[in-house]
């Protein structure tokens, strides 16, 4: 019984411990039109997954417009019309850089 209730004080503090600026992605239920890029350099793959082609590279901060979900993968619009995927451990809510 001790031990379930260590265990559960733990679940809770880990939960509670959080100090992100951002939403993260993975807890929101439906997406927004726009996103940003998190990471100092994200790569815009041709295909939604790690091995595909690399596209181009954004910076971080960068703002994108959401076009598709694939698992764990958005397709985006950026630059004018040109199109690609980013993983969204790569994307936040807002400007990590304001």
């Amino acid at each position: 019984m001790k031990q379930i209730y260590y265990l559960l004080l733990l679940i809770l503090f880990t939960g509670c411990a959080s100090t992100s600026k951002t939403t993260p992605i993975e807890n929101i239920h439906s997406f927004p039109d726009s996103l940003y890029v998190a990471v100092l350099k994200a790569k815009i793959m041709q295909q939604p997954t790690k091995d595909s082609r690399i596209l181009d590279y954004l910076p971080m901060g960068a703002r994108v417009k959401v076009i598709q979900q694939y698992d764990n993968w958005f397709r985006v619009a950026y630059g004018g019309g040109k199109t690609g995927w980013l993983y969204k451990g790569a994307l936040a809510m807002s400007d990590l850089n304001k």
